[in-house]
């Protein structure tokens, strides 16, 4: 097993004290901090927030909003604090285990200095290049009367000079082959997309319906 630095052990130790830290955040930067002991101690820093920001769902870290700040948590004692963000990006960039796009590296920094486990960007990528591709297709649905009869039966089209964005948003169903539907709760949003598939299938009843959750 690769020894670090005493140094290192008691920048891990001092990391260990946030109540935010769990054991796997502390490995993955030891694991970092093995690979490339030049530049432990930013790896160190940089890999428990990676890993801890990971487990909160998020797919990367903005060194921008992190530079400067303390570790995030509670400890008895003080946590460490992370580097100014040039110094934090030159010192990644010349890190052996960070690359930038076209490298197949452990870790991605790409050009808005922005900090990813590679396979989590790679995963990204190919996400967003399947959804600009679905964006840049288009499909006109012939609007029969049944389908119009079903539309206005589904969503109220009163004088109001509101605007209905349930409606809205089932019209560009009906014309986009991809739709992103947000909103707060008690917005509707399962309703919509409920009245959303009853148009669909009204123009196709043999649809198939697939429902997928995180």
């Amino acid at each position: 097993m690769f020894e670090l630095p005493k140094s290192i052990e008691e920048l891990l130790h001092n990391i260990s004290q946030s109540d935010n830290v769990k054991a796997i955040d502390l490995q993955f930067a030891r694991f970092l901090a093995s690979l490339d002991p030049s530049r432990a101690e930013v790896l160190v820093k940089t890999g428990s927030l990676l890993s801890l920001e990971r487990s909160r769902g998020h797919s990367c870290i903005s060194l921008a909003e992190w530079a400067e700040a303390t570790f995030p948590g509670e400890a008895s004692a003080p946590l460490p604090s992370f580097p100014a963000a040039e110094e934090w990006v030159d010192s990644l960039r010349e890190s052996l285990v960070v690359g930038e796009e076209g490298e197949k590296l452990p870790l991605l920094l790409d050009k808005a200095n922005r900090l990813y486990l590679y396979r989590f960007w790679r995963a990204e990528q190919n996400i967003a290049g399947l959804l600009a591709q679905k964006l840049d297709d288009s499909q006109n649905h012939e609007l029969t009367e049944r389908v119009q009869d079903i539309f206005l039966s589904l969503f109220e089209t009163g004088e109001s000079d509101e605007i209905n964005w349930q409606a809205v948003a089932a019209a560009s169903a009906l014309r986009h082959p991809f739709l992103m539907l947000s909103g707060g709760p008690g917005t509707g949003k399962t309703t919509t997309v409920a009245r959303i598939l009853a148009l669909l299938v009204s123009l196709d009843p043999a649809l198939k319906i697939t429902l997928a959750t995180p």
